[in-house]
């Protein structure tokens, strides 16, 4: 629910377990079935510690939150779509499959490339983009990276493990031709690890020390010298840095 587009509709007390014992109109029950149990919270911290870090990771990642709808198209240029929806062999899903009754299992790509809504300064909206393995069979089912997102030079880093309390922590990454494990009734979301060409530049100045002029991207970096110098005045002389990074 929180990986949908639109508003997540939460009820409160869902992110402490309080079920209503199935009751999805408990309104007129003035008991046990409808009175929070704060209890709760204590029980089942690592649920109540997982919606947390559920609701932040959905803050942090605006492809979950577009405000217009997927064309469910082939990008101009591109072999991919702004969304794309798989079996677990990694082939794409037909409109004949869309229909079958027992399917239990699909895995769905959002493109962060492609988010259509200006930020709110007008600027560009760039993020990650993500694949989801939905598993609803009662056993696990091992998926496939799909071929047509170009994987060669992709990683996908486990971000999401419904079969562990909590977000994974550890770095665990696939890369094409091997096997995702979706546990029974579970959800596994990776993140890609293409590498981005951003660009972080800095100045030397060999009077005052090192002076930073724009802002951090990423975890992975690569320095490189660009051998640039600038002079300003006879005392000033500056070597430009530049930055390549990842995320």
């Amino acid at each position: 629910l929180m990986l949908s587009q639109g508003i997540p509709m939460m009820l409160g007390g869902d992110e402490l377990g309080r079920t209503q014992q199935g009751n999805n109109n408990a309104y007129c029950q003035d008991n046990e079935i409808s009175w929070f149990d704060w209890e709760l919270e204590k029980e089942n911290e690592d649920f109540v510690n997982f919606t947390r870090e559920l609701i932040f990771f959905r803050r942090q990642h605006p492809v979950f939150r577009r405000r217009k709808w997927f064309q469910g198209r082939a990008i101009h240029g591109k072999g991919v779509s702004d969304i794309a929806w798989f079996n677990p062999d990694g082939s794409e899903m037909t409109d004949e499959q869309w229909n079958v009754g027992y399917a239990k299992a699909m895995g769905v790509f959002l493109d962060g490339n492609q988010i259509p809504s200006p930020g709110p300064k007008g600027d560009r909206i760039i993020d990650d983009s993500f694949l989801l393995f939905f598993n609803a069979h009662y056993e696990t089912i091992e998926f496939g990276l799909p071929s047509v997102l170009e994987l060669d030079d992709k990683e996908w880093l486990v971000v999401i493990d419904t079969k562990e309390p909590r977000f994974i922590k550890e770095e665990k990454t696939y890369t094409n031709g091997y096997k995702v494990p979706v546990a029974a009734r579970s959800l596994v979301v990776l993140r890609c690890l293409a590498w981005r060409k951003e660009t972080r530049f800095f100045c030397w100045n060999r009077v005052s020390g090192f002076v930073a002029t724009s802002p951090t991207f990423g975890m992975r970096s690569l320095w490189l010298p660009l051998e640039v110098y600038l002079s300003f005045g006879s005392n000033e002389t500056f070597l430009l840095f530049g930055k390549v990074t990842a995320s």
